[in-house]
């Protein structure tokens, strides 16, 4: 999985929304544009829209949604009244989504709602998760939407510099491990030599 060690890479966010309507796309748009940041970044980020369409990807349309999960580092929920209805009435999509969810408990990625529009109860489906804005007030209810929309992009801006420096740890961990395999061949090659030959031994 993406967050297991490995060498650095560029970090992929899959945002999962439906919308119900113009205000709902438009919102979403607002997003996005507060996040072209990241995607300056290196960011990728990849927009799933449920109900699916899967008309624009080019692999397996059966398997698509769960190749772009399973290679992904985060997956941010846009948490409205649509998308908590898709979940609890879709069986196939409340399937992949506690899928999602229990990877996000092992800590193979990262699950974060982004609170767009208010619905009471959106915790009893996703659970006990951290959202953003931290306020935990939705973009929609917010006074100030550009702020809220703001405190979003530095949430996400944060989980990835810590997702960065998971990876950078893990890089340097391998490095030091490969170089103490290569000694201990070197040293065992030795050894093996010194058996053989006497004039090698000191």
């Amino acid at each position: 999985m993406s967050l297991s060690p490995g060498y650095i890479k560029n970090i992929k966010i899959v945002f999962i929304y439906s919308s119900s309507g113009r205000q709902d796309e438009n919102l979403r748009q607002d997003l996005e544009k507060h996040l072209s940041t990241l995607k300056q970044s290196g960011v990728f980020m990849e927009w799933c829209k449920y109900p699916l369409d899967t008309s624009h990807f080019s692999d397996d349309k059966n398997n698509h949604n769960f190749n772009i999960f399973n290679t992904s580092d985060v997956v941010a929920l846009l948490v409205n009244p649509q998308l908590i209805s898709v979940i609890q009435n879709t069986t196939s999509f409340s399937t992949e989504i506690q899928h999602i969810l229990q990877q996000g408990k092992q800590e193979e990625i990262i699950v974060v709602p982004l609170l767009i529009r208010e619905i009471h109860g959106w915790e009893k489906v996703l659970g006990d998760l951290n959202p953003l804005p931290k306020s935990r007030i939705a973009v929609k209810r917010s006074s100030d939407t550009d702020g809220a929309f703001h405190n979003i992009a530095e949430g996400l801006e944060e989980i990835i510099e810590k997702i960065k420096q998971y990876h950078q740890k893990a890089a340097t961990l391998y490095e030091k491990q490969g170089v103490k395999q290569k000694v201990k061949k070197m040293r065992s090659r030795l050894k093996r030599l010194q058996q053989k030959n006497p004039r090698f031994a000191n």
